[in-house]
């Protein structure tokens, strides 16, 4: 069944500026940093004797130099993950926009949403999201999130052409039951309620604990 309840969660990422995000506080989303950082950043290397450059040409550099020092190979393998990890969000948030903004532009854009659960996802996005510092927030929201699930968003490994197409199944699901997976778009108002204390929520903190154990 679908919540239909005004009351969701959101797994918040803590950054530098949180200063708006305190209890009883109302709070506007027009805009995130999910997709922005992969929008903006640059993918810049440091070389010898020179400023920092384009990974490309730092791999041309070490190329013609010699690439001997097991450092320096481990430093430009880190950074090619790092950027082909960026340039990957960003070809398929790129996809599912585009997709969205010709089929689908009633719904919430994911560059403009926040992100929101139900109670019993908690656990499921907070090692999802894989986030070392975060608080979750128990929020009210005024008008109603679009739901579909994470297992639809396309593969780093998928075409651009598929990515749209699978892009075109994330936007027009109308799925009926409840899934760990489900994920809340929502742009707009909401009111933060609560700060969720994971330790008094005892079956959330036994999970959290296998998950710890396992690591």
């Amino acid at each position: 069944m679908k919540n239909k309840t005004k009351i969701f969660y959101h797994v918040h990422r803590k950054r530098w500026d949180d200063s708006k995000w305190q209890v009883e506080n109302t709070i506007k989303i027009d805009q995130n940093d999910f997709v922005n950082i992969s929008l903006n950043f640059n993918p810049l290397v440091d070389v010898p004797d020179k400023k920092e450059v384009p990974i490309i040409n730092a791999i041309d550099y070490y190329q013609q130099e010699g690439l001997k020092a097991i450092g320096t190979q481990m430093y430009l393998l880190d950074k090619a993950k790092m950027y082909l990890n960026e340039y990957q969000i960003l070809i398929r948030e790129l996809a599912l926009e585009e997709v969205r903004k010709k089929y689908f532009n009633k719904l919430p854009s994911r560059k403009e949403c926040i992100w929101l659960c139900r109670e019993d996802q908690i656990e499921y996005w907070i090692k999802n999201l894989n986030a070392k510092e975060y608080i979750v927030y128990k929020i009210e929201v005024y008008n109603k999130p679009f739901r579909s699930r994470n297992l639809l968003i396309p593969k780093p490994s998928d075409s651009y052409l598929e990515m749209c197409q699978k892009a075109e199944e994330y936007w027009e699901y109308n799925g009926k039951e409840d899934n760990n997976d489900d994920e809340y778009l929502y742009n707009g108002y909401f009111k933060i309620l609560e700060i969720i204390d994971l330790k008094k929520n005892t079956n959330i903190n036994k999970e959290l604990s296998n998950i710890n154990d396992k690591k």
